[in-house]
């Protein structure tokens, strides 16, 4: 899978909108500028050009906002939240333990 990394909100939208991108998950922070990541999966849910490809969504933040997210009424639409780590390779086997599981759990023929 490629990886597609985006300085602000609205260049993702842009990217997700093209009715060729398929994306296999999406790895948001929480703390950004313009969009927070709420605001961005609100608007990727509501946006029918994106909701329809159903990607996974993920959340990476170093902020304590579990409590925020537990009772936030979307979080039903967030698949993941996971604390940001600090070194190259936690970061690494984080990611490999989240892409492992999406790839079990979404086969491609099935």
């Amino acid at each position: 899978n490629e990886i597609h990394l985006f300085r602000n909100t609205a260049s993702a939208i842009s990217f997700l909108q093209k009715p060729e991108v398929d994306p296999f998950l999406i790895i948001s922070d929480i703390n950004m500028p313009v969009l927070n990541g709420f605001q961005l999966r609100e608007t990727i849910s509501l946006d029918p050009q994106i909701s329809f490809k159903r990607i996974p969504y993920l959340f990476f933040s170093t902020s304590p906002t579990y409590d925020v997210i537990i009772n936030d009424p979307t979080s039903a639409m967030i698949q993941g939240v996971f604390k940001k780590p600090v070194k190259h390779a936690e970061w690494k086997e984080t990611l490999s333990t989240i892409v492992r599981y999406w790839t079990l759990s979404m086969p491609e023929n099935g």
